[in-house]
């Protein structure tokens, strides 16, 4: 964090993403960044994953702090998945996924 907001930084600490985002998860290689309730995603040199963003509907605290849920059940972690919460727990309002290789993203059904 710098000046509440979150960056990204290298070990010798040179920043890598500095773009007045809210907050920043780190999951398997990918780097989830969120603003104004938008997700965007990048890889850890900074570079963005796929154009497109994400919407998400408010904070959840009693599961979750962010308001999404970010996970892979691929081998190779090159396929995300990433579910959006709803006004209820274990409700979701929309699901996702991230293909990294292919540099996509899609609504898919939640499960």
């Amino acid at each position: 964090m710098k000046d509440n907001k979150a960056i990204l930084v290298d070990s010798d600490l040179q920043t890598i993403i500095d773009e007045d985002y809210d907050d920043m998860v780190i999951f398997n290689g990918l780097l989830v960044a969120e603003k104004n309730r938008e997700l965007v995603f990048y890889d850890l040199n900074g570079d963005k994953i796929v154009e497109d963003t994400v919407k998400i509907n408010k904070p959840y605290s009693e599961y979750s702090d962010t308001g999404y849920f970010v996970y892979s059940m691929d081998r190779y972690n090159r396929l995300m998945t990433i579910e959006i919460f709803g006004e209820d727990k274990w409700e979701y309002d929309s699901c996702y996924s991230l293909n990294i290789d292919s540099q996509k993203i899609e609504k898919i059904d939640c499960v």
